[in-house]
């Protein structure tokens, strides 16, 4: 079986078409949920708009001092390559792939070639399991995260934070825990 890859980015708007990610976080684990590797890069925007209401969200104000994009594609290559092949999985894991997706067009990545299937996505693993039990449903990954007693370190709309708690959230769900 292949590495489980969760992904979790923070970007400079929610338009992929206008904004570029500032932020990506991945934890490649095992087929059984065991940590392989935990990686975090801040991407230097380019050719992309700021939209300031993220910045307030996210608070990667100092994006002028992050690691230029050719460098952390390449980095990104070196562990996709060690890795691979490699099923992806996020919270709302669609908004973070296109954004990814994106990254590897401009950087030359091949981003697609490292990935098998289609994402897998927490979001809406969590709603097929509270759908009948729960009512008002809130499907805010801090919101599952305290359902589920989960206790995270750090702020939410930081990738390192989000992407630890999807993976407990995952593991919660599928009770490997």
């Amino acid at each position: 079986m292949s590495n489980l890859c969760f992904l979790d980015t923070e970007t400079s708007g929610l338009n992929v078409n206008k904004h570029t990610i500032l932020q990506v976080s991945f934890i490649i684990t095992d087929e059984l949920l065991n940590e392989r590797l935990a990686f975090t890069q801040y991407i230097r925007p380019y050719d992309s708009e700021i939209d300031e209401d993220a910045l307030k969200i996210n608070k990667l104000y100092d994006y002028a001092s992050f690691t230029p994009p050719s460098i952390v594609a390449q980095n990104l290559k070196t562990v996709f390559e060690k890795y691979e092949p490699l099923n992806l999985v996020g919270w709302n894991v669609s908004f973070d792939w296109d954004f990814l997706r994106k990254f590897s067009r401009e950087t030359d990545l091949g981003l697609e070639r490292y990935f098998t299937y289609a994402p897998l996505d927490v979001r809406s693993m969590a709603f097929s399991e509270f759908y009948n039990k729960v009512r008002p449903i809130s499907l805010h990954q801090g919101d599952v995260g305290k359902r589920l007693d989960i206790e995270y370190n750090g702020e939410l709309h930081n990738a390192e934070t989000d992407v630890r708690l999807t993976l407990e959230i995952f593991k919660k769900l599928h009770n490997m825990k």
